[in-house]
């Protein structure tokens, strides 16, 4: 399936909400990212996850550090056009593999995380798997579908906004590689792109949250629609995920 810049727009709304306000701003950055991405024909493509073939290799990935390293979107993009993070930690995947990433798969849903892997497989000329490691967004690596599967998140490589790489190679436990890149990153320009998840085809049917991203624009469409219309979209939101509405309040304070 080929997006649309609408059905880019559309997914964001889908996976702010699905996220719980986590994997980035669907605003402040993935906005600015699809329109950057768009305006330079560069189209994002998703794969569904059964018809990717059985020996396909497969990464996942993403975005980790401070906020506060993304807050200058314009100038990031700007970098990204001569050095994207992400595509160097792709590069370093292959040459550990010892071949070509067929697809990539994102680790979260959320404005970044989902929007940069996207930009990614269009930038190398390959698709993105419609799926996700979750379903939803997560502070740490390990927090995974992939790891009940028996996937191993090693290796890892790091690849930092200030232009360090670290790989981590093997993990003695599950939380440690997420700790040894985030202490790469924030000691190195606040932010960096990771790795890691390979895995064959065959393994990503058995552990992916599939088709999340079609969902999302699924639930953006509805939301907007639900907004054009008048409608709630609360309303919307429900009658697609099938829940109830348990309790309704204001947010007075955020400390």
């Amino acid at each position: 399936m080929k997006m649309s810049r609408q059905n880019a727009y559309d997914m964001l709304v889908g996976v702010g909400i699905l996220g719980t306000g986590g994997g980035g701003d669907p605003v402040g950055f993935g906005k600015p990212m699809v329109d950057w991405d768009y305006q330079r024909d560069r189209v994002y493509e998703l794969t569904d996850p059964n018809d990717v073939k059985d020996g396909a290799f497969i990464v996942c990935g993403g975005y980790m550090g401070s906020v506060n390293a993304f807050t200058s979107i314009g100038d990031m993009l700007e970098q990204w056009e001569t050095r994207y993070e992400l595509h160097e930690a792709m590069k370093i995947s292959e040459k550990i593999a010892g071949k070509k990433v067929d697809h990539l798969v994102p680790f979260e849903l959320g404005g970044t995380n989902t929007t940069v892997m996207l930009s990614l497989a269009a930038r190398t000329g390959i698709t993105t798997v419609d799926g996700d490691g979750l379903g939803r967004a997560a502070p740490e690596s390990q927090m995974i579908s992939f790891v009940g599967y028996g996937i191993e998140l090693c290796p890892m490589p790091v690849v930092s906004k200030g232009g360090s790489v670290v790989i981590v190679e093997k993990a003695t436990s599950p939380a440690l590689a997420d700790e040894i890149g985030r202490f790469a990153v924030v000691n190195d320009g606040g932010a960096g792109a990771n790795n890691h998840y390979h895995q064959s085809g065959a393994q990503l049917k058995k552990s992916v949250i599939p088709n999340s991203i079609s969902k999302s624009i699924k639930l953006g469409e509805a939301v907007r629609d639900a907004n054009e219309n008048g409608n709630s979209p609360i309303d919307a939101f429900l009658d697609i995920m099938k829940g109830q509405k348990l309790a309704m309040g204001t947010i007075e304070k955020v400390k």
